[in-house]
């Protein structure tokens, strides 16, 4: 289920309250179940994979910079909403690419952002992801 009203959205295991700015619209995005655009170019995009498509953290994590450059590329361990993730931050032709990979039990969750380098980006995605909620299971 995925719904997106008054800037809040839920997809499977995850829930987001809403009130960034009123510049992030939703847009399509072949590879997200949700994504967001800002006038400058930027996208926000959420992706779950439950049950028999969840892959471990750290190879979920690694999977989604496939084929992309390794040089300059940061990974850590962080906390999303209580639960253990890995936030992985590079550049790719000049974008700012940031990825956080998390597991809600039954989920594994991608959430990422990217954004022209130079942009507010730390910003942004912190703000996103101080928002983020896991829901209970059902």
């Amino acid at each position: 289920m995925l719904w997106h009203r008054s800037g809040s959205f839920a997809i499977p295991n995850l829930a987001y309250a809403g009130g960034g700015s009123g510049a992030w619209k939703p847009i399509e995005l072949e590879t997200a179940q949700l994504a967001f655009g800002d006038s400058g170019g930027a996208v926000i995009a959420v992706r779950s994979a439950c049950g028999e498509d969840q892959a471990p953290l750290d190879v979920a994590s690694r999977h989604l910079w496939l084929g992309l450059p390794r040089e300059d590329r940061e990974r850590r361990h962080i906390e999303v909403a209580g639960l253990p993730a890995i936030e992985t931050v590079g550049f790719s032709d000049g974008v700012r690419i940031q990825t956080v990979v998390l597991e809600t039990g039954t989920c594994t969750l991608d959430l990422a952002y990217a954004a022209l380098q130079g942009q507010a980006a730390d910003a942004v995605f912190e703000g996103f992801l101080r928002r983020v909620q896991v829901r209970p299971e059902r």
